[in-house]
């Protein structure tokens, strides 16, 4: 299984070591606001949740998406790999 990291990297084709949570759209040219659907339909997928509209709405780095996912139950093996 991917962590967190992996799936973001991959998604908007960076590498992992640059991968923080502070990153966010105005800190990376491909997180637009298309590849920021893509990134929340992913998330959902490959980590078996759900976003409400109201937490779509509050991801907007990636500090704030390992919070909610947390706050979904996720533990942080699944969410940081290290890097």
């Amino acid at each position: 299984m991917a962590s967190l990291n992996q799936v973001v990297a991959k998604l908007l084709q960076i590498p992992v070591a640059d991968i923080s949570d502070d990153i966010s759209p105005r800190t990376i040219q491909a997180w637009d606001s298309l590849k920021h659907i893509e990134l929340i339909m992913t998330i959902e997928r490959e980590f078996g949740v759900r976003f409400e509209a109201s937490e779509v709405t509050a991801l907007t780095s990636l500090g704030s998406i390992r919070r909610i996912l947390v706050d979904k139950g996720l533990t942080e093996p699944r969410l940081n790999d290290g890097n």
